[in-house]
């Protein structure tokens, strides 16, 4: 344990040792702060757990347990901010020189992807989930409908929505408004408890706007989506073949995936709008059909 003096901050920093694995020990470092954004490993009960995760992870360089346990890969600067801590690790370099070994070139081969052919004016009527606007209310929408989604961002400027798999550090972003996923009175996490001008550090899982590209890449990353039909007003998407027709000014875009390509990460659920009749009632401009009825 080591005690030091900060005279521009007039403050002692405290710093504990904690051996480690493979050569490596977490400092403890009061009153520091990463400026980059961290990930998380998830919930975990005591710090030492926490630090333990860090230490076994190669690329893990600092931790810290907030709730859930924060990691960094990267640490461009470390700033001295009062009240705050962070555990940050060093590891022994070992200065024994292999052998030297001559290795024929790799060829790295691309990770197949899926993509989205289009077909003009051609339209569909036997969508899964059609957005007429990006708005609040088709924001909530949209994040109840994903199951992998835990919270959301609207950003008011430019009509927009943003899908996040964890609610974690947040920061101060005029014109945004976020939602985090909570229980309802009937067990379901179908309700959201809303911050307005703030934003999520973390990137989202999904982003979406009133737009060709946008519409499409909604299909690609839900994996049960066969097709979307951008219309200019609205973006429908399909989970079986299309059932199509002509239709001026509308675009069809069927999903293709080759062999081995993830057909996308998300996933859409029914769960909340079955479960409508118990929640309280919002004005929707995102509409699901469901077994052919459509829900608003």
């Amino acid at each position: 344990m080591y005690l030091f003096f900060n005279a521009h901050l007039g403050i002692l920093l405290l710093i504990v040792m904690f051996p480690g694995l493979e050569g490596c020990t977490m400092e403890l470092r009061n009153n520091a702060k990463g400026v980059d954004a961290g990930t998380n490993f998830g919930f975990m009960s005591t710090e030492q757990e926490c630090i333990n995760r860090c230490l076994a992870e190669s690329t893990c360089v600092a931790s810290k347990l907030s709730v859930i346990c924060l990691y960094w890969t990267h640490l461009s600067q470390i700033d001295e901010v009062p009240g705050e801590s962070l555990y940050v690790k060093t590891c022994e370099t070992d200065t024994t020189e292999p052998p030297t070994t001559t290795k024929p070139p790799t060829t790295e081969t691309p990770a197949a992807t899926c993509s989205m052919n289009q077909a003009s004016n051609t339209g569909a009527s036997n969508h899964k989930m059609e957005f007429t606007d990006v708005s609040l209310s088709s924001c909530i929408w949209a994040c109840q409908s994903v199951v992998e989604c835990r919270a959301f961002v609207f950003i008011q400027s430019s009509s927009s929505c943003n899908l996040h798999a964890s609610s974690t550090e947040t920061m101060a972003s005029a014109g945004h408004t976020i939602g985090r996923k909570r229980a309802c009175d009937n067990g379901t996490n179908c309700c959201f408890q809303t911050t307005i001008g703030h934003n999520f550090v973390a990137s989202p899982a999904l982003s979406f706007s009133m737009s060709m590209v946008s519409c499409e890449n909604l299909c690609l990353k839900v994996g049960d989506c066969v097709a979307s039909v951008y219309t200019g007003s609205s973006c429908k998407v399909f989970t079986s073949t299309p059932e199509t027709s002509a239709s001026t000014g509308s675009t069809l875009s069927t999903k293709t995936c080759p062999e081995g390509a993830n057909s996308g990460p998300l996933t859409l659920t029914d769960l909340c709008q079955s479960s409508a009749s118990t929640i309280a009632p919002l004005s929707f401009s995102l509409l699901l059909v469901i077994g052919g009825k459509m829900l608003s």
